[in-house]
């Protein structure tokens, strides 16, 4: 068992170093080109490969102004690995090659989250509606997973040759017991926080100050003559930093908890990965993740999930069709230090 881990450990975390940089390259010019093709393809523009790390030349026989130059230099440098646009335009007014890069103003509600959510983290925030087979407790039980949360961005900026965001994050993470007649309400966590994004070319990172509190419901109190519980509510700092590669992610970072109950012990380590393939399925993308967290107050044990989507994408949205498995201490706060093990299957909606 042991052996499998570690192999799975290898396939989302070496692997990806093989990637070779004019791979990276190649991926930035497709980036540009679909970005161009999508809101300009009228314009007949083509991105090139340039031999500066992050830049993207744009070539062609249409004469644009320069408030076009820097509108559509603005849409390529805002996310992803772009951070600079060369002009190689040619047409009949000769306007000289102008270097165009990101204008340095705030925007407000920017279209799109620099920091990628971890694929496989059943605690960050997302909209879903899953069917999960636990193992806990000795017992085996039927468990729908509602959760309804997302990331929010604020305001985004530029910083040296890289992009900024500042937003706020919640979510609800609720547990009912399937196997109950009423479908009783088991456990519900809530996060809120304040996640602060920073991207450069394929480097991203984001750092988070959250609060999360737990709840058991009142049927499961009821009906388990519950005398004692939990009282798991804390909040905490953490911080991840993001490789991104042409098919290929990886991520890994840790926390702390500045206030807790329950006398928690306080850090934490995260790592994962994450693999797609486009259009295997007509036009739906396959991805796999892996997400690998450890606490202190859980003795460091490695708490695993892995996924697996079939994602579907329309006008900027996601349907994902998920199969997912975990094994390790409880996600779900009030059950935070019993052992879990669960396979499962749902829908996950997003931007």
């Amino acid at each position: 068992m042991k052996r499998r881990y570690i192999w799975i450990f290898a396939c989302f975390f070496l692997l990806p170093t093989l990637a070779a940089h004019a791979e990276e390259r190649g991926f930035a010019r497709g980036y540009a080109q679909a970005l161009l093709d999508d809101g300009n393809a009228d314009l007949g523009l083509e991105a090139r490969t340039t031999e500066q790390e992050g830049a993207i030349a744009i070539a062609g026989n249409a004469c644009l102004s320069p408030e076009q130059q820097q509108d559509i230099a603005r849409r390529l440098t805002g996310n992803g690995p772009i951070i600079k646009v060369q002009w190689q335009l040619i047409c009949s007014t000769a306007q000289p090659p102008v270097v165009a890069t990101a204008e340095r103003k705030l925007i407000w509600l920017p279209a799109t989250d620099i920091f990628q959510t971890p694929q496989a983290d059943p605690r960050d925030p997302q909209l879903a509606l899953k069917y999960q087979q636990y193992k806990t407790r000795g017992q085996n039980i039927v468990i729908g997973a509602v959760q309804a949360g997302e990331t929010f961005s604020l305001v985004e900026g530029q910083l040296g040759d890289g992009t900024w965001q500042l937003g706020l994050q919640g979510g609800i993470f609720s547990i009912f017991n399937q196997d109950e007649d009423s479908n009783d309400l088991t456990n519900t966590d809530y996060i809120v926080g304040i996640p602060l994004s920073y991207r450069k070319g394929n480097w991203s990172g984001r750092a988070r100050l959250f609060h999360q509190s737990s709840h058991l419901g009142d049927e499961f109190i009821l009906n388990e003559n519950v005398t004692s519980r939990l009282d798991i509510s804390f909040e905490a700092l953490d911080a991840l930093i993001s490789h991104d590669w042409k098919q290929f992610r990886i991520y890994g970072g840790g926390g702390y908890l500045i206030r807790t109950t329950e006398n928690l012990e306080r850090g934490i380590l995260q790592g994962g990965g994450e693999w797609r393939v486009n259009n295997v399925l007509g036009e739906l993308d396959f991805s796999l993740g892996a997400d690998f967290k450890s606490l202190a107050a859980q003795n460091w044990t490695v708490n695993q999930s892995y996924q697996a989507a079939l994602i579907f994408s329309r006008n900027k949205r996601e349907l994902r069709f998920l199969l997912e498995y975990y094994n390790g201490k409880s996600p779900n706060g009030e059950f935070f230090l019993n052992n879990l093990d669960y396979f499962g299957f749902g829908f996950q909606f997003g931007i």
